[in-house]
């Protein structure tokens, strides 16, 4: 008979209840932030009276569904188009939103949970859970920000759930936390030394191809952000397990400085790259892309020093394996032929709309192209949504 005393009290049990919440937590910032975006273009648009305090809305009307607002109070008229860009638009017009601060502080809630999440289960686990960000985005923006719920949404959403709940039963059930010396010891381990020289090389090769084929495939840049991402899972799993062990004394072991460097540096590097993506190339492609290739990359950076999968009987890795599938899966019906609606154009992009829906997509045919650096694109590190 199950004991759910002891799964619930289960450390792997919590660090998956930690990525979820904490997963939750984010996507419920990128949409408050966006919301926030939005509104702030609505109020600068020339003869907009739009309140500054508008509530969010999903007004059942097709039209004006495209909107976060209630455009009926007499805000700008959907039918004349989006609000246009307003061109003294600056970084104070948005964080000067209370609304917008409160975004980030979520954001901030989220990403310390999905921190400590590390610390409890595997990093093979806590990967794949970024799913939970964009299935729960695929139920968040329709409802609050009035984009459209299309059926692919809904076959993606449950393969994606799906994916999801066998990645985390055909997991490990325990997690030997390493303690400073089991760390350095893990690191000197051929299995990991042969994970550094593999990633090293495939570094100095994509970065000698980089200026002749970053602009022509998505995968350059791509595999950039994944490869960073592996070492920021990696560096990140060693710190949240010492601090889970150790608590303050972690800042007395000299191995916790280098990971500490290559945990800020990766991130930043990865924020680097997903933009340089996502200026090249459409969100509906990088997304779901950088998701898949960065997940991979997280499970075997994670198998090659944690160990992931020894001692795991061939069934649970099949399993584990087509999970992974499903997921992936998922978030590319979730990703793909997303359009941007004419209301939700970021300022500065280029975009050709009509009025006819189409009847699978339930999407208004818009063709849209990736604006310059005023689009606010905002990351996630461990799933990486990003918001143009």
């Amino acid at each position: 008979m199950l004991d759910l005393d002891a799964v619930v009290g289960h450390p792997a049990t919590i660090g998956v209840a930690m990525a979820v919440v904490g997963n939750l937590a984010i996507s419920a910032a990128l949409n408050i932030q966006k919301y926030a975006h939005l509104r702030g273009r609505l109020v600068q648009a020339p003869h907009s009276p739009v309140s500054a305090h508008a509530p969010l809305l999903a007004p059942s009307s097709p039209r004006m569904r495209r909107t976060p607002v209630d455009l009926e109070r007499g805000g700008w008229d959907l039918d004349r188009g989006p609000p246009p860009p307003t061109d003294g638009a600056t970084i104070a017009d948005y964080t000067s939103q209370p609304l917008w601060w409160a975004g980030v502080v979520l954001m901030l809630l989220g990403e310390t949970g999905n921190f400590m999440a590390y610390g409890f289960a595997p990093a093979s686990v806590i990967a794949p859970l970024g799913t939970v960000t964009l299935v729960s985005n695929a139920i968040i923006a329709p409802t609050c920000l009035g984009e459209t719920f299309r059926r692919r949404d809904l076959v993606g959403m449950i393969l994606a759930v799906v994916g999801t709940v066998l990645i985390v039963t055909s997991s490990k059930s325990t997690d030997v936390p390493l303690d400073p010396a089991g760390l350095l010891e893990a690191i000197l381990t051929s299995r990991f030394l042969a994970y550094v020289a593999v990633t090293t090389s495939l570094l100095a090769l994509l970065f000698r191809l980089y200026s002749k084929y970053h602009k022509k495939t998505v995968f350059v840049d791509l595999s950039l952000v994944a490869i960073f991402g592996g070492w920021t899972v990696i560096s990140t799993k060693a710190i949240s397990t010492l601090l889970n062990a150790t608590q303050f004394q972690i800042f007395t072991f000299p191995i916790f400085y280098p990971l500490l460097v290559i945990m800020i540096g990766t991130g930043i590097l990865q924020i680097k790259y997903l933009n340089l993506a996502l200026i090249q190339f459409d969100a509906t492609v990088v997304i779901p892309t950088q998701y898949v290739l960065f997940t991979l990359s997280a499970i075997l950076g994670s198998a090659a020093l944690y160990d992931d999968f020894d001692d795991r009987a061939a069934g649970s890795v099949v399993t584990f394996v087509c999970a992974c599938l499903a997921t992936f899966l998922g978030v590319f019906l979730i990703g793909s032929r997303r359009h941007n609606d004419p209301a939700v154009v970021p300022a500065g992009s280029e975009y050709s709309a009509g009025d006819s829906e189409d009847e699978d997509e339930g999407l208004a045919h818009a063709n849209y192209r990736g604006a310059g650096s005023d689009s606010g694109i905002l990351v996630h590190p461990s799933d990486d949504q990003a918001w143009r």
